[in-house]
């Protein structure tokens, strides 16, 4: 498929789901690109947070009456929502935390008690600062040792590296999904497999990635995965962080008071019941079914693909430009002539690609640098 082929988003009824899209900023329809810090919320979201304030709000896995049975039967279901948007096997893999930073030291501190003096986490060098700090933490703790992937003048990481840095010491690699900065998808089912075949367990923080791509944390074989309801038009104040059973039945209630009431008698708790605080933020997670199919409902996880599809086409059409020896320009500037609707048209179809919706910083940045050695040169033949 070409790319005037693509299906386009309708973004005129997207704008319409979200209340805060309507006011107007300097008498100027408001315009905001700022969802990789936090996305605004739709108005089913926010209706289904009135809904319960209004209809059944009450505490969860402790009341037997009415509006408690009701607040646990959607806190639940909201599980279950998880437990399919991830692909997770079971719903007591799926915590619930209050965002992935909290759901990263979850795992940091419990997990840690496994670390010991001597033992390496690996991170990338494109992490957010809290997939930063925790190991960092953790590593001054137990006198572990952090190592960190480079990344190569693609904003991508350096794979060969990181082979190097796997060894049979390795515990732990933590990294990304997806770029918080730059954008740039991780490869991460090549970087969990080569971490498995050190023994390593891997934590993936999908942050950025969740509401924009489809995620299966069984086909990635990931041990840890997290992602933040906020970055996804959900409630702020509420995260998911899937474990893998075995790990989560392995690790200790390391945080105070990561257990039920029940829990404080028999122990018999799914492990899912245990990990949250005695009075939860359960409100949030009541919205995350909602939330859930919004995000795949306003990202349009099939126009994603096709965005891959660009992405594949316009780092294509750069290699093409690459590919011309500079002596075809500047050594014969009858040849440069002859090349220059070569050139235009390939920059007309990157100018293209570039205004279709892609938000791909690395790119723009490579391809600012293609179109202007392609133009000097250009330029300095027909000067001769």
């Amino acid at each position: 498929m070409g790319v005037s082929e693509t299906t386009q988003l309708d973004i005129q009824e997207i704008r319409t789901a979200f209340p805060i899209l309507q006011q107007k900023v300097n008498g100027k329809p408001l315009v905001y690109f700022d969802n990789a810090a936090t996305a605004q919320k739709p108005q089913r979201v926010i209706g289904k947070l009135t809904e319960y304030y209004t209809g059944y709000n009450a505490n969860i896995h402790r009341g037997i009456h009415t509006l408690a049975e009701k607040a646990t039967k959607a806190y639940e279901a909201a599980r279950k929502a998880a437990q399919e948007f991830v692909g997770a096997q079971y719903g007591e893999e799926i915590v619930f935390t209050r965002g992935v930073t909290e759901s990263i030291n979850l795992v940091a501190a419990s997990y840690g008690s496994f670390i010991r003096e001597g033992d390496e986490i690996i991170i990338a060098e494109l992490e957010h600062h809290s997939n930063i700090v925790p190991w960092q933490m953790l590593c001054e703790r137990k006198g572990a040792v952090l190592r960190v992937i480079p990344v190569n003048d693609r904003g991508e990481v350096d794979l060969e590296a990181y082979k190097k840095l796997l060894s049979n010491k390795t515990r732990m690699v933590a990294t990304n999904h997806a770029s918080n900065t730059l954008g740039t998808i991780n490869p991460v089912e090549e970087i969990i497999q080569l971490a498995h075949g050190q023994g390593a367990v891997v934590l993936i923080d999908g942050a950025q990635a969740a509401a924009h791509l489809p995620i299966d944390v069984v086909a990635l074989d990931a041990d840890f995965y997290c992602l933040s309801s906020h970055k996804m038009y959900g409630p702020t104040g509420v995260g998911v962080l899937y474990g893998k059973k075995e790990w989560l039945e392995k690790m200790s209630k390391s945080l105070g008071n990561f257990f039920t009431a029940r829990d404080l008698f028999d122990r018999f708790e799914p492990e899912a019941i245990r990990y949250f605080m005695l009075t939860v933020h359960y409100r949030a997670p009541l919205n995350l079914d909602w939330t859930l199919d919004d995000a795949g409902h306003v990202t349009g996880f099939p126009q994603f693909d096709e965005a891959e599809r660009r992405v594949e086409y316009l780092y294509g059409t750069m290699r093409r430009l690459e590919s011309i020896p500079p002596e075809r320009v500047v050594d014969d500037p009858a040849r440069a002539t002859a090349a220059q609707p070569e050139l235009a048209a390939a920059s007309d179809r990157l100018r293209a690609a570039l205004d279709d919706d892609l938000n791909m910083p690395v790119a723009l940045a490579r391809v600012g640098e293609v179109l202007r050695a392609v133009n000097e040169l250009c330029d300095g033949a027909a000067r001769k």
